[in-house]
């Protein structure tokens, strides 16, 4: 496995990461709600009756990160098959 490959592939997908960030978050603002509602504890939200609000915020940044991953593994994979480098 080539580590470096893999590094570059993940720096300069920084530009896609923001472009899924735009289609699953409206502002900036709501990313940063959507990273702490994440940290907080679950037991916290429904203490607060903010349960399904928490899940469906925790649903969009669970999704964000999965294409983020998928969009990294897919192409470390399609170029190493390309190239033969890895």
């Amino acid at each position: 496995m080539n580590y470096t490959g893999l590094i570059v592939l993940i720096i300069l997908n920084i530009p896609v990461y923001i472009l899924f960030g735009k289609l699953f978050f409206k502002s900036r603002d709501d990313f940063g709600e959507a990273v702490a509602m994440i940290l907080t504890p679950e037991i916290v939200a429904v203490f607060q009756g903010d349960f399904w609000n928490r899940w469906w915020v925790g649903s969009k940044m669970m999704m964000w990160l999965l294409l983020c991953f998928a969009t990294v593994y897919f192409e470390y994979i399609k170029i190493g098959k390309i190239t033969g480098w890895w």
